[in-house]
């Protein structure tokens, strides 16, 4: 929901809302779909530490703070290194499935 003020001569008018207008029917179909998008972007959702309903905006945060957390600095050993790997690998992989899906 947006709000929106009118400032006319140094006073405030109250706030108002506006909603979007909501087509009165809506088709099952697209909202099937929608469903199964949003069943689908969860478990790569819940990778990034996110739940579903997160922006793209939230994503990409999140996505870029695992990958500055899990990248290994000099001197790690070769145990740590390979661990943090893996889950940057998973990490990426989520993000990547994420990208598909909002362009699908």
């Amino acid at each position: 929901m947006f709000m929106f003020s009118r400032m006319k001569s140094g006073a405030t008018a109250p706030a108002t809302s506006v909603r979007a207008a909501r087509p009165a029917t809506v088709d099952p179909a697209i909202e099937a779909e929608a469903a199964d998008v949003i069943d689908e972007a969860a478990p790569h959702l819940r990778a990034l530490g996110l739940s579903p309903g997160a922006s793209w905006e939230e994503v990409s945060r999140a996505h870029a703070s695992l990958v500055a957390d899990l990248t290994p600095g000099p001197g790690a050993s070769h145990r740590n290194v390979a661990m943090a790997m893996a889950l940057l690998d998973e990490v990426n992989s989520a993000y990547a499935s994420l990208r598909l899906l909002s362009v699908a």
